[in-house]
């Protein structure tokens, strides 16, 4: 059978495995800024403070900008540990609703199957004999609407998953600029754009385990009736036309 050699899958692997070699350094940078912002920030309530003589006034104001920064550096030493969990498992949840294996639900596993697809047509190529003119033309145009439905299918889920790495790495770049009060909503915004991406995740898995259900079934199909496939009589009634 034709396989794409889990060369999708180990795309996405290399281009992660990339950025984590750089991760750790981007960690240590976000880490100097964001404590040299949360300085800045304790530094401007406390000379208010003390311009106007009330450095009770400063208490409070200090208490809830130390419980900002212990929070922004408890995400930025786990965001990355957090954000692929909350990723992986949307692919679990998708799998059990779904009755899907979760190992199959990648973008090798959505473009092998129609190359599955592809081996059971040209094995009923081969038993249906295709050699005929317009027979040959229908073939070639199915193989390619076949492949081409399959590949894109698969790019866009691959394209999913690095947009969904992209905002998990880049997370400690928006929680390092979170440390001034004046620009903490780009914590939040940030935190909403993964909840949003992970969601977005979770319904595309979805509905690729939907489609590889029919696919399975499809390809059940054509192989019990692989024999008599090229008929433009089996064709038409396969179709419903």
């Amino acid at each position: 059978m034709i396989t794409d050699h889990f060369l999708l899958d180990n795309t996405l692997a290399s281009i992660v495995a990339a950025v984590q070699t750089y991760y750790p350094q981007l960690v240590i940078i976000m880490s100097a800024v964001l404590a040299g912002l949360a300085t800045l920030h304790l530094a401007m309530p406390a000379i208010r403070s003390i311009s106007h003589g009330n450095l009770v006034g400063f208490l409070p104001d200090f208490a809830i900008t130390l419980l900002r920064i212990g929070l922004l550096l408890v995400c930025m030493a786990n965001v990355a540990d957090w954000g692929n969990d909350i990723i992986d498992g949307m692919q679990q949840i998708a799998g059990n609703v779904t009755g899907q294996n979760p190992a199959t639900l990648t973008p090798s596993g959505v473009f092998n199957a129609g190359l599955a697809i592809l081996s059971t047509l040209e094995d009923a190529a081969g038993v249906g004999g295709w050699w005929h003119p317009i027979l040959g033309i229908e073939y070639a145009v199915l193989i390619a609407i076949v492949f081409l439905a399959f590949f894109a299918a698969a790019v866009i889920f691959l394209l999913t998953l690095i947009a969904a790495r992209w905002v998990i790495y880049t997370g400690p770049i928006w929680i390092a600029l979170a440390g001034l009060e004046q620009t903490y909503d780009s914590f939040i915004q940030w935190g909403v754009r993964l909840i949003g991406i992970s969601v977005y995740v979770l319904l595309q898995i979805m509905v690729i385990a939907v489609g590889l259900t029919l696919v399975h079934n499809w390809s059940t199909t054509l192989t019990a009736n692989k024999g008599a496939i090229m008929s433009n009589l089996y064709c038409s009634n396969f179709t419903g036309k």
